[in-house]
């Protein structure tokens, strides 16, 4: 009598993606396999007077047959800080046409929210039907009239002055 030998199923490693690619999906996967993918936006750099936002954090879980062959990976770079006024907006971080998380806002010049940088309701969902995003990290130390240094990375919001970290993109193979 024949015995039928099964190899074990090596499970894929993790990756990390932290500049925008074209990712190829693995060939290897069935189409019920299940892959998690996490995305940092941008975080938003300090301004004169604040700190920048971290940039959105956000996760879904895919089937291999839901994923295409080719994704277009855009990682949000970390804004600019700026000593003199309010800092940049951290870039978005999108999985194709999937999802995305958004950068975080900017430092200001002044302490207050800031109009031409607020989020409307609508903005600040995943996708339509997906969850709410979850905040990035913030920046560490730091003090008004100062340098403050960049955001810890990924997503990390400059402090007073300094630049936000850049977003990143994880994927894992369940």
């Amino acid at each position: 009598m024949m015995q039928l030998s099964k190899a074990p199923f090596t499970r894929l490693a993790p990756e990390t993606i932290t500049s925008s690619m074209t990712w190829t999906k693995p060939q290897r996967l069935r189409d019920t396999d299940l892959l998690q993918v996490e995305l940092w936006g941008g975080g938003g750099g300090g301004g004169d007077e604040s700190h920048g936002q971290g940039g959105s954090y956000s996760v879904e879980i895919f089937t291999a047959a839901e994923i295409p062959a080719t994704v277009e990976i855009e990682v949000g770079s970390g804004g600019n800080g700026d000593g003199y006024g309010t800092g940049g907006p951290g870039g978005n971080t999108s999985f194709g046409a999937l999802f995305y998380a958004p950068g975080g806002l900017p430092g200001r010049d002044r302490v207050g929210p800031d109009p031409a940088y607020s989020l409307s309701a609508t903005e600040v969902g995943s996708m339509p039907g997906k969850p709410a995003f979850k905040a990035g990290g913030g920046g560490n130390g730091g003090t008004s009239q100062f340098a403050g240094g960049a955001g810890a990375f990924p997503a990390g919001g400059g402090l007073f002055e300094g630049a936000g970290a850049a977003g990143q993109v994880k994927i894992k193979y369940l």
